[in-house]
């Protein structure tokens, strides 16, 4: 996927830590607090790219 502004660096991020919390090296509650970050992150530098 792609979303503009954003980089790919936290696509990898996302991925690596589903691929983790998958294979149960990650608690619950860990991966959902590291997947808020990341979406927020993700969030922050859409609207950042779209100001005119």
């Amino acid at each position: 996927m792609k979303f503009p502004g954003s980089k790919k660096e936290e696509m990898k991020k996302i991925h690596a830590l589903t691929f983790k919390f998958s294979n149960e090296k990650v608690c619950e509650y860990c991966y959902l607090r590291e997947m808020a970050k990341l979406t927020t992150i993700m969030r922050i530098k859409v609207m950042e790219s779209t100001k005119p």
